[in-house]
């Protein structure tokens, strides 16, 4: 496929070397964390992509940084998506928690009890187990309390404990409560862990809710264990989940249900300006290609387009379009031109992959909707009126975020023939 060969950037989250604004937000949040009751939980929100894992690892680097040992870490880190589909949500984060103690602590056998403690009551609050709860932690002795563990047999266990007369048997809520208490405290000293739980939007809205709603009921006993929790996640992904398991309640707004957990919001800031300018230009350090750094040099420094992971797509799109161009082009004995008419093309192109990025239901329209529709919808959302006759794919892209913004910069409306070129090389490519 020729001499040249795309240079595609990995979608891992930045970990160093963090833009500004971000590295600025990370120290001031590390600095407030000391202060803030263990009752009151940080809600860390950000659109998809825009940087809410980095801002949150910065933070648990600040936070570690501090300690007197440095092999001390008083940090817990749960990436919620990762643990969905093995265990249930509440028994994996326990897991990640004792997994986060001191290693001299984890190694007594009454650390080990209260791990077991800690885990039955997980699971008779309702979260299924699998044995692999106990494998994943490297903790063979624990294996015949898993094979024989189920909710009635836990039921049973608990009816069991000796009581006074006519006495309830425990709660499971104070149970799992007190016993996450006494983990804290005794692994960490005194000491405050922070508990980052990264990722829950990424979760099923079930398996994100019912996190949640273990998170609520932790908190009603975190003054006693005196830790901090710090969760990531995208609000609007998340309030629709909760909306959608409140339903049958009239009018119930799942923001309500955020706004009462999470006393404190902490807004990812979006890059504007020259701190927009300096990331693309981060990203496409090293370009050989002058058509490609050009193209979308200019493209992604609009501020409709100022995510960082939408930034990286549409590099590493754009590198493949050319470079599957000039293999077919190699292939055919034909020389790449480079003119000012491959310039506006190039131009074109890369706005168009930024918005199909953005605005994953423009590529499906462009195919579709009858041009003239198509035309008279985008319109109407350009200049807001009221008389909105178009399909309801339209109309989600209405309510989207920047998207009227941008129709009215860009001129979609009215350059759906350069737009339509564009989808074709797209096409072309594979892509």
């Amino acid at each position: 496929m020729g001499s040249y060969s795309p240079r595609l950037l990995d979608d891992l989250p930045i970990n160093t070397g963090l833009r500004p604004g971000l590295a600025a937000l990370a120290a001031r949040l590390a600095d407030l964390l000391p202060d803030l009751a263990p009752t009151s939980p940080v809600l860390v929100n950000g659109d998809w992509g825009s940087g809410k894992t980095s801002l949150l690892r910065a933070v648990q680097a600040r936070v570690d940084g501090a300690a007197l040992d440095p092999g001390e870490g008083c940090t817990v880190w749960f990436e919620a998506w990762h643990h969905e589909g093995d265990v249930g949500l509440l028994p994996a984060l326990m897991r990640r928690v004792w997994e986060s103690t001191p290693p001299a602590y984890r190694r007594t056998e009454r650390a080990l009890g209260l791990f077991a403690r800690i885990s039955r009551f997980a699971i008779a609050l309702g979260v299924r187990a699998l044995p692999v709860l106990a494998g994943a932690a490297g903790l063979a002795a624990l294996e015949p309390l898993w094979k024989e563990l189920t909710t009635a047999k836990l039921a049973e266990e608990s009816g069991a404990v000796p009581l006074g007369a006519g006495a309830p048997p425990p709660d499971s809520v104070e149970e799992l409560r007190a016993a996450f208490a006494r983990l804290v405290a005794e692994a960490w000293g005194g000491r405050a862990p922070v508990i980052f739980i990264d990722d829950l939007d990424r979760c099923s809205p079930d398996g994100a809710v019912a996190l949640l709603d273990a998170l609520r009921m932790l908190l009603g006993g975190a003054s006693g264990a005196g830790c901090r929790f710090v969760v990531a996640l995208d609000r609007q992904v998340v309030v629709e989940a909760i909306s959608a398991k409140f339903e049958k309640i009239r009018g119930y707004d799942g923001n309500r249900y955020l706004e009462k957990l999470f006393p404190l919001v902490v807004q990812v800031p979006q890059p504007g300006g020259a701190e927009l300018g300096a990331l693309v230009q981060e990203l496409l350090f090293g370009e050989a290609d002058d058509r490609i750094r050009v193209a979308l040099g200019a493209t992604l420094a609009e501020p409709s387009f100022a995510n960082p992971r939408l930034i990286k797509r549409c590099v590493n799109r754009f590198r493949l379009v050319r470079h599957f161009e000039r293999a077919t082009q190699d292939d055919a004995g034909v020389a790449a031109s480079g003119g000012s008419s491959e310039a506006a093309a190039d131009k074109v192109l890369a706005e168009w992959i930024a918005a199909g990025e953005r605005w994953p239901q423009l590529r499906v329209l462009i195919h579709r909707v009858d041009l003239p529709v198509l035309i008279q919808g985008l319109q109407s959302i350009a200049t807001g009126s009221e008389k909105f006759a178009a399909g309801p794919e339209l109309r989600v892209l209405r309510d989207e975020p920047w998207f009227g913004n941008w129709l009215r910069r860009s001129g979609l409306a009215s350059r759906l023939a350069e737009f339509r070129a564009a989808e074709e090389r797209l096409r072309l490519a594979g892509l």
